[in-house]
């Protein structure tokens, strides 16, 4: 991404305000002018950025509703699998493509240590830096 889209991104405060750049990313990538506003040439590394400030902000608006204490937002990078989608190129089985999953699904109640962030092999993998 450009850097004034990356600063405009980090200053994101509501799953609102996402959506609407994620159209925006839409609107553009559907006339092949994405790139040139600073968006990342494919949909799928968009998608990946997109989806690690959408938890971030889930995250957020969990902290603040008191009706769900010790609700906490993490995302997951599973490598790649071999799976139909990377037509069996992937490094990981399905098993080790879940470890990660599973194991921030099965974090003690409390745990807030990366809430809101994103995990790849059960370590922190700071998206926006």
């Amino acid at each position: 991404m450009g850097n004034e889209l990356k600063e405009e991104f980090k200053n994101l405060s509501s799953i609102d305000q996402l959506n609407k750049m994620v159209q925006r990313f839409i609107d553009l990538a559907a006339k092949d002018e994405h790139t040139n506003h600073g968006f990342p040439k494919t949909a799928y590394g968009f998608s990946k950025v997109a989806f690690s400030l959408y938890t971030k902000l889930l995250d957020g608006e969990f902290q603040k509703d008191d009706s769900r204490p010790g609700m906490v937002a993490f995302a997951a990078d599973p490598g790649w699998v071999v799976t139909d989608m990377s037509s069996g190129t992937g490094k990981k089985n399905i098993d080790e493509g879940a470890d990660t999953l599973v194991w921030l699904a099965l974090q003690p109640k409390g745990a807030t240590e990366g809430r809101g962030e994103m995990f790849s092999n059960r370590k922190l993998n700071q998206v926006f830096v």
